[in-house]
């Protein structure tokens, strides 16, 4: 995370300067906007893509390290397992735990139990991890093949021509 917290830190004003270098100075402001618009909504759509992978990931994991049919609690304390956030809440997780504590071979049930929700969470983030390395790698390979259009060193607008700005004029 110091990684990429380093490496988006020097990346982000060096985009900025390159987009609104790569357009005449009266298009500066539709560019940089433009920029920070599609930045937010592509961060809005990671977000949900990462979430929807962690979420089915940890879903499938738990119910084959988990059966439903093998393990002696009722359905609603299963279904409370189901939530990879009941161990973040204590108050919650104190109910499951009373609950499951008071069935016969209860103690056993309860360790399986949020044994089977830790492994779904760590298989779940490694699938998140796995997705970003290769939307990273994706990424990489744009970077790559995309053409450099050379950044201008005057605001005199004869100095830029073709590529970006014969598109917005």
């Amino acid at each position: 995370v110091a990684l990429f917290g380093l490496g988006w830190g020097g990346l982000g004003p060096t985009i900025s300067v390159v987009v609104q270098a790569a357009v005449s100075q009266e298009h500066q402001g539709v560019a940089a906007s433009s920029r920070q618009f599609f930045n937010q909504i592509s961060q809005s759509l990671g977000v949900a893509v990462l979430g929807v992978i962690f979420t089915t990931s940890y879903v499938s994991a738990f119910a084959g390290q988990a059966p439903a049919a093998s393990i002696p609690v009722t359905p609603a304390v299963y279904q409370q397992f189901e939530d990879p956030t009941l161990a973040l809440d204590h108050t919650r997780f104190d109910e499951v735990r009373t609950e499951v504590l008071q069935t016969p071979a209860g103690n056993d049930a309860l360790q399986q139990m949020t044994q089977a929700q830790h492994d779904s969470v760590s298989t779940a983030i490694d699938h998140v991890y796995l997705g970003t390395l290769v939307l990273a790698i994706l990424t990489l390979i744009l970077v790559i093949a995309m053409r450099e259009i050379p950044l201008r060193s005057t605001f005199d607008t004869d100095e830029v021509d073709g590529g970006f700005p014969a598109i917005l004029e």
